[in-house]
């Protein structure tokens, strides 16, 4: 303990400046959030949030054809779950189905000898959320509607959450005409974020500031109990998001700093000499830290430590706690045991 009598002003001044700066490089976001810019936090988040393992007998069988089926290996608890634990960044994949029963009968699940359980639910009509159709179908929830309002449950039960980021990824297959996206699916899509979450709920591009040179976000605190959705995909997709005005736009795009709609890039190499550039001009970036298993069945963590010095505010992982399905410790998370932190 500090005697009063025994020190100077100064040194009792340089004790404090030491208490606020572990504060503000720890977890501890509070009070001092109330004057931080949104792009200045860091995130710990799941990659393919909502995927359960493949079934591992269709795994096992799919190994034989394929090795790098390995890749796939890889599950989630439900996203409730997850943001309980602190997670505070999401991947949601997205696949139309117009008409229903589109992937109500996945033929994996001959192999697996199991019943798929969301069979009845994939006959509804409307966006689908799982990984790949036949393959890797386990998911926690498959209607994106009902995942929304999920989201919303959970955070009006913690309303003083952190900012949540969640990317969206539209998925089709090149050879099925029937499962590309038109402006109208981008258009619904749009609508149905804006519905499910409200204006409560958002944070969308029209409410950032932008000049020649940076992009301003809300603070910290301000931020908390919103979500911010990042749509990617680079293709025609993007384009097609791209149409829909700004004022009227409930997500992100992954577009170049000097886009009228700027803000979030997506930028998965975390050694991309990029990174620091645009996030020093208030750019939120996502990266990784992982990718493929590969890291978490090696317990390398070269990737994860570049990803945090990075500058990129989301980091994302399969790994935020160790893999049941193979011997493994690694685990992405801070220093401190935490998922979110003031950017060092």
């Amino acid at each position: 303990m500090y005697n009063l009598k025994q020190v100077t002003f100064n040194e009792i001044l340089q004790y404090m400046k030491k208490i606020i700066f572990t504060l503000l490089l720890g977890s501890s976001i509070g009070v001092f959030g109330q004057n931080i810019p949104l792009h200045k936090i860091q995130v710990i988040g799941s990659h393919n949030s909502y995927k359960k393992a493949i079934d591992r007998k269709l795994y096992e069988y799919l190994l034989q054809e394929d090795e790098n089926v390995s890749t796939l290996y890889y599950e989630h608890p439900a996203i409730e779950t997850q943001l309980d634990l602190g997670l505070r960044n999401l991947e949601i994949d997205i696949w139309k189905d117009a008409e229903g029963n589109k992937y109500a009968n996945p033929s994996g699940a001959e192999i697996a000898g199991k019943p798929f359980e969301w069979t009845k639910e994939m006959a509804e009509p409307g966006f689908k959320v799982f990984h790949m159709p036949d393959i890797d179908y386990q998911t926690h929830q498959p209607s994106f509607v009902k995942q929304l309002q999920a989201l919303k449950a959970w955070s009006e039960q913690n309303p003083d959450h952190e900012t949540i980021f969640i990317t969206l990824e539209l998925k089709d297959d090149k050879k099925d005409p029937s499962s590309k996206y038109h402006f109208e699916d981008i258009q619904e899509i749009n609508r149905i974020i804006a519905r499910e979450l409200t204006d409560k709920h958002l944070i969308t591009p029209r409410e950032l500031k932008r000049t020649k040179n940076f992009v301003q976000w809300p603070t910290i605190d301000a931020s908390c109990g919103k979500f911010v959705w990042i749509i990617d995909n680079t293709d025609y997709r993007l384009k097609l998001f791209d149409k829909i005005a700004l004022e009227e736009s409930s997500v992100f795009l992954n577009v170049p700093f000097e886009h009228p709609k700027s803000g979030c890039m997506i930028i998965n190499n975390p050694y991309d000499d990029n990174i620091p550039e645009y996030a020093d001009k208030g750019v939120i970036i996502r990266t990784r830290a992982d990718d493929s298993t590969k890291q978490a069945r090696n317990n390398d963590y070269t990737t994860f430590e570049q990803a945090k010095k990075s500058k990129a505010q989301i980091i994302t992982t399969d790994y935020y706690v160790p893999s049941k399905l193979f011997p493994s410790t690694y685990k992405v998370i801070f220093d401190d045991n935490s998922y979110v932190r003031i950017l060092p």
